[in-house]
């Protein structure tokens, strides 16, 4: 259960802050940033694509995720390695970019504030 799942019950906005669309949104960050920095030169753009397919929710262990969040501090620190374990294991490359320049309080702010946008339209 989400902390702000009681107060959501009976809205929309409960799937709006869900746990998976939390961590979508972080994902969502992921996928753009590889994007963007392909478009800019940063990354090569053949990582672009392993990086952008791996960026699911549904593939995420939920359960590992939670438990190493409680060591990181936060969740975008194992996030970030699941995820590119699954990236290593398509393209060993690609998994060198993931994250690239970023840091984790990008991804987390990002994470928090994607559902919303998402849950009103704005994209």
């Amino acid at each position: 259960m989400s902390l702000l799942t009681p107060m959501l019950r009976s809205s929309p906005l409960t799937d709006w802050f869900s746990d998976a669309q939390r961590v979508q949104g972080m994902l969502d960050f992921e996928a753009a940033l590889a994007q963007a920095q392909a478009a800019c030169g940063m990354v090569p753009p053949e990582a672009v694509g392993p990086i952008v397919a791996a960026c699911r929710h549904e593939a995420i262990d939920f359960a590992a995720l939670g438990e190493a969040a409680v060591g990181a501090g936060n969740l975008a620190i194992p996030l970030v390695k699941q995820l590119t374990a699954q990236v290593k294991a398509q393209d060993p490359e690609a998994a060198r970019y993931v994250h690239w320049g970023a840091t984790s309080q990008d991804a987390i702010d990002t994470g928090l504030v994607a559902p919303a946008a998402r849950g009103a339209g704005c994209r």
